[in-house]
């Protein structure tokens, strides 16, 4: 039986070197709500159906809906603490900082 090649192209190659890494993955908050987070260089973006919630490396947090906030994280999971509201993220972990740095 012949094992199968398998080919690549000096192009693909390159697209894939050239590509940035973002990471996707998803949570849920205290209140039962489901956010698809997608991690990159910059933090990490939080949506749901109808927040979207930024978290920085700097353990800043920013929202069109509830403004300019921070987070961190503890053992029962991570918090995002704006002035009208905190959403809390329980029992999940998030590497949205630089070597864990946010910490509650």
């Amino acid at each position: 039986m012949k094992k199968p090649i398998l080919r690549f192209s000096l192009m693909s190659l390159l697209f894939l070197a050239f590509v940035p890494i973002v990471f996707a993955f998803s949570y849920t908050d205290g209140k039962g709500v489901t956010y698809t987070a997608a991690i990159n260089k910059h933090g990490a973006a939080l949506k749901s159906k109808r927040d979207t919630i930024y978290l920085g490396l700097s353990c800043d947090a920013n929202s069109p809906q509830y403004g300019i906030g921070s987070w961190g994280w503890a053992n029962g999971g991570f918090l995002v603490i704006f002035k009208s509201v905190s959403i809390g993220f329980p029992h999940q972990e998030i590497e949205a900082a630089k070597n864990h740095e946010c910490k509650l």
